[in-house]
């Protein structure tokens, strides 16, 4: 879920066991938008960031809510097979929010994931034919949709 988005910076929480943290910071990271209502798809692209147990995770976990603190205390890293449908919750919170001193665990497993957009790509669809339009350091190009 997009958590932050300015200045030409997209960024989001994951939980750094995720197989998706690696995948992000080991290239070009891609972020896709669409709206319903106007038919449009925006894909935002560039190199991620990952910030784990750094002064960035560190704040950005200082601002989260207790109960969100208790998914990146889940016993599984998220991805891990199964053999039943498991919640993955922590023993005991399953119920409740965690207190303050029961997240801190949490912590070791939160990461901020910053993208560093280098370029945009516009898709309108549209009745008479879609467009579609790149934009890279301030330039446009016209692509076939």
């Amino acid at each position: 879920m997009l958590r932050h988005a300015e200045g030409g910076v997209l960024g989001c929480h994951a939980d750094v066991r995720s197989p998706k943290v690696a995948e992000a910071s080991s290239g070009l990271t891609s972020w896709l938008f669409y709206s319903f209502p106007d038919k449009l798809q925006i894909r935002a692209t560039g190199l991620t960031v990952v910030h784990h147990l750094d002064d960035v995770a560190e704040s950005v976990w200082k601002q989260t809510q207790l109960l969100s603190r208790r998914c990146y205390m889940a016993p599984f890293a998220p991805g891990t097979l199964m053999d039943q449908a498991s919640r993955n919750m922590p023993e005991g919170l399953e119920d409740r929010e965690p207190t303050e001193e029961e997240s801190v665990p949490g912590l070791q497993n939160f990461c901020v994931l910053r993208t560093y957009v280098r370029e945009f790509e516009v898709l309108s669809l549209e009745f008479e034919g879609n467009l579609r339009c790149r934009f890279v350091d301030g330039k446009h190009q016209w692509l076939a949709p």
